[in-house]
């Protein structure tokens, strides 16, 4: 399994217990940082689309708590069902 790579200036945090239902996790994003992040270390990890870089993200759960990486999944010929 590939190591799990975190981007910097991103940071997410589990739904207070108080709030309501209809509250979800908390997203915090620092600009400065995460642009910086993207224009060295993550810049290997950016794509395509339609003529726009983007990097694609991936929230999952560790020991209950939210946590934001970076998806590095690659689509090959070998991922392809004949």
């Amino acid at each position: 399994m590939p190591q799990k790579i975190y981007p910097k200036g991103i940071q997410i945090f589990p739904k207070n217990e108080k709030a309501p239902d209809f509250v979800g996790d908390t997203v915090i994003i620092t600009p400065d940082v995460l642009n910086y992040w993207c224009s060295n270390e993550g810049k290997q990890h950016m794509t395509d689309y339609k003529g726009k870089l983007q990097i694609k993200l991936q929230i999952t759960y560790y020991e209950g708590k939210p946590q934001i990486s970076v998806d590095t999944y690659k689509k090959t010929t070998t991922n392809q069902i004949p």
